[in-house]
């Protein structure tokens, strides 16, 4: 059985099958968290049975079972695994997973309120999410990637606007207030208490605004004259102008990550520019802030677009597109290599579009299992003789509302050992029965597809967890030729 993209509820799924000189049964798949059992089928009753029993069409008759359904299930399911994160901003409260081990996005838990420009999002590293709401709110929340629960905490000492932008160091988290504010914030984590970081010779930051932190310092890009200054995290007068190249433009979805330098303890500093450009340039503080061009993404990033670092010293950094685009990429850094490095990898898109107030993190999480979407696959089915030819499948689904979809794949093979790497086919299906209240029978038609072994899969969403689609009995046709 291939690992599931959610966890589901106790399922029992059937398989009609026509056997020799049309003895007709049902073979069933119940599958659970820790067993996988056949059952056979005459009208009014569930047997569990043997493949012998199956392929024979003879029953033992030893054990009596109702039908059961298959449903995505709500919660948080497994170990945390290394997880990326991305709110989608532009008045949107939906936060999406990424799984870095599958290339896979999912639907999380939803933010208390839709996120606005000057909204942002960063990580402890480990297992919270902050996430600044922004569009003039001091509204400051937290999510536990654990457990999936939002947490609303100590508010802003001021209101958020477009510019606002979030790091996190060592137990403190450091932000910018943005909408032209020369502000700059602390928060600790473990006291749930913000502060001023008293600065001198301020400047205002708006969209395109960018702070991380290293070593004992804090750098912030400014978009107005684009250029990179610092100040000690306890406060103090900004220096190091380091300006980029001449004609940079640095705005909106403007991010930068932070890395050791090679042989130093001094940060290197990785920056995308936004503003609608794809400009990806690096600055090593230790050598007068020189800027070094690295090879660009693939599109241009713009309002929404986030940059992180996930790894020590070498790893990979990720990069959301934002600009209301889907975007995502992934740009390998070893430590100490030559510019312009090796070229950005495009990666599964995010399911929405992502603009001003998105954002994007890194935590270690668990799945939300099944809120929005996952995929069932049955165990494979011996029919008992090669060259079998399928001739269709029917299903009964009960999809209570609109916005909820069950679509269906099979592959076959004569050879069990090799399925497992046969293609999925998509079938179409039409409707052959509406019972009402959103329950249905659906036909596909399986001409072409031929094996003696046979599997099936389901993708199941829905766009509201509370209304998920229920999968009931799945019978499928086939004749020994």
């Amino acid at each position: 059985m291939s690992k599931p993209l959610a966890m589901l509820i106790v399922t029992v799924f059937s398989l009609n099958v026509m056997i020799g000189l049309g003895v007709h049964c049902h073979f069933t798949d119940q599958t659970s968290i820790t067993e996988n059992m056949s059952y056979a089928y005459r009208p009014g009753m569930w047997r569990q049975t043997t493949m012998t029993d199956f392929q024979s069409g003879a029953f033992d008759g030893t054990e009596v079972r109702s039908p059961g359904s298959v449903t995505l299930s709500s919660g948080m399911a497994g170990d945390p695994v290394p997880m990326i994160y991305a709110l989608v901003g532009q008045g949107s409260k939906h936060l999406y997973q990424y799984s870095i081990q599958d290339d896979a996005w999912t639907r999380g838990p939803d933010a208390p309120g839709e996120l606005s420009p000057g909204g942002d999002v960063v990580s402890d590293g480990d297992r919270y999410l902050y996430v600044l709401q922004g569009g003039g709110s001091s509204t400051f929340w937290r999510f536990d990637a654990y457990q999936g629960t939002w947490s609303v905490m100590r508010s802003t000492p001021g209101p958020v606007n477009a510019g606002s932008d979030m790091f996190y160091s060592d137990g403190i988290i450091y932000a910018l207030q943005g909408g032209g504010s020369k502000a700059v914030w602390s928060y600790d984590v473990q006291r749930n208490e913000w502060a001023e970081v008293p600065v001198e010779r301020t400047y205002a930051m708006g969209p395109g605004s960018s702070i991380v932190a290293g070593g004992s310092r804090l750098y912030v890009i400014r978009p107005d004259s684009p250029s990179l200054i610092s100040v000690s995290k306890s406060g103090g007068r900004w220096s190091d102008s380091f300006y980029t190249p001449p004609g940079t433009i640095v705005g909106p979805g403007s991010d930068m990550v932070v890395t050791p330098a090679k042989g130093s303890g001094k940060p290197l500093i990785f920056a995308l520019f936004g503003g609608g450009t794809n400009v990806f340039q690096a600055n090593s503080v230790e050598s007068n802030g020189k800027w070094i061009a690295y090879a660009s993404p693939p599109s241009p990033i713009a309002a929404g677009g986030g940059l992180i670092h996930v790894g020590g010293a070498s790893g990979h950094m990720y990069a959301l597109a934002g600009g209301s685009s889907d975007g995502f990429y992934r740009w390998t850094y070893t430590q100490g290599m030559k510019e312009p490095g090796p070229a950005w990898s495009t990666l599964s898109s995010i399911p929405e579009n992502v603009g001003d107030g998105g954002g994007l993190a890194f935590a270690n999480g668990r799945l939300a299992s099944g809120h929005l979407d996952g995929h069932y696959t049955s165990s494979v089915f011996d029919s008992g003789k090669e060259r079998e030819v399928l001739d269709s499948i029917v299903y009964d689904v009960t999809l209570p509302t609109s916005g909820q979809d069950v679509t269906m794949y099979v592959r076959a093979s004569d050879d069990a050992a090799s399925i497992s790497a046969m293609p999925w086919t998509m079938l179409p299906a039409s409707i052959l029965v509406s019972a009402g209240s959103g329950d249905y029978t659906l036909y596909a038609d399986l001409h072409g597809i031929i094996g003696r072994y046979v599997q099936y899969m389901f993708h199941m969403q829905t766009v509201d967890p509370a209304t998920a689609p229920f999968l009931h009995e799945v019978r499928l046709y086939h004749m020994a030729v």
